[in-house]
């Protein structure tokens, strides 16, 4: 009974621990072998990804052991329209920062949370209100009311889950 066990739970342990690892890796790494999405999610994982332009990347940082502003320059490298919000900054590399999606000059496709899953409730109306098509919760953040909500305004929601390591299992 144990070895059973172990046969199924520590293969998907390894899988989860790949992926962690890929995500934090700069864009050089290899493609991950692997998702947390099942064949048919990693098809619509990869269709949003190639049909989306804009990224606002809420809680962008330029501090360099946060992989939130290496995610964004990793985006924007591979063509994506990257704004970055954030209250004081106002560039990370070449990405422009904002203080709020009002001040982003284009309409954005997806919304990418880089913080705590107990936040993101306080932000459902003002994303609500920008329209994305996606928002999108990094590794580690989750929100179920707030994926409610979101859903119920017709917006899809993906969480935890990393968009880099998704990008890259998708080129």
């Amino acid at each position: 009974m144990v070895i059973e066990i172990l046969f199924v739970a520590v293969p998907q342990l390894v899988n989860m621990f790949n992926n962690l690892i890929t995500c934090f890796r700069d864009d050089r790494g290899t493609q991950p072998s692997t998702s947390f999405f099942n064949h048919g999610e990693i098809m619509d994982t990869c269709t949003i990804l190639k049909e989306v332009k804009s990224i606002a990347v809420v809680g962008i940082s330029d501090k360099p052991d946060r992989d939130s502003g290496r995610i964004a320059e990793y985006l924007k490298r591979n063509g994506y329209n990257v704004y970055g919000i954030h209250p004081i900054l106002k560039n990370v590399g070449d990405i422009p920062v904002v203080k709020d999606f009002s001040e982003i000059p284009e309409q954005i496709d997806v919304v990418n949370l880089f913080v705590n899953g107990a936040r993101v409730g306080e932000m459902v109306e003002k994303i609500i209100e920008v329209k994305p098509k996606v928002v999108w919760m990094q590794l580690g953040v989750y929100n179920e009311e707030a994926k409610a909500n979101l859903e119920a305004k017709g917006i899809k929601v993906i969480m935890n889950t990393c968009i880099a390591t998704e990008h890259r299992f998708c080129r």
